[in-house]
């Protein structure tokens, strides 16, 4: 059994490397950040120069203390309705906490997303997803992220693993 698992994590690293893998991380956290003055507020929170990212576009941004300190590590990704921040469950605080005691009187709304998301090989949109953004960070396999609400989330596993090998989390560390 121990050698059979070591051949699933060598088959899907070879995948990721090969750039015909999926990951899931559908556990990750999504925060909707919308309203007319989303893209300037967000612009002077985060890290990452929000304000000339178009939709379909995504890249990695950290909320800062005033004294430099990370707070959040996240992804910004661009759709048409909103900006996305994509975090790891494994970070002590939800970026979407952190920032919403900025609101004050700017017209944002933060929402959590249940959201299904995947990262895959290149940058190309899929029928099934809601929206996509590139490029996806290189520790999520790099290519582009796709999104849809959770309750989609087996229809577009489905769909997009007839071409590509699931990973574990095993394998992409």
């Amino acid at each position: 059994q121990e050698m059979e698992a070591t051949g699933n994590i060598a088959a899907e690293t070879i995948a990721l490397e090969n750039g015909r893998a999926l990951v899931d991380l559908s556990d990750h956290l999504v925060f909707a950040v919308s309203g007319s003055d989303a893209a300037k507020w967000l612009n002077d929170l985060v890290t990452a120069s929000v304000m000339p990212m178009t939709p379909g576009r995504a890249r990695g941004s950290f909320l800062l203390d005033p004294t430099g300190h990370i707070l959040a590590h996240f992804v910004v990704a661009r759709t048409w309705q909103s900006f996305l921040l994509i975090q790891d469950p494994r970070q002590p605080h939800p970026v979407g906490g952190l920032l919403s005691k900025y609101i004050l009187s700017s017209d944002v709304a933060i929402s959590e997303e249940a959201t299904c998301l995947f990262a895959v090989p290149g940058s190309t949109t899929h029928a099934e997803a809601s929206w996509s953004a590139a490029p996806a960070l290189r520790e999520h396999g790099g290519g582009c992220y796709l999104g849809a609400p959770a309750e989609r989330h087996d229809e577009l596993l489905a769909s997009l693993s007839k071409d590509l090998v699931v990973t574990s989390e095993d394998a992409r560390e």
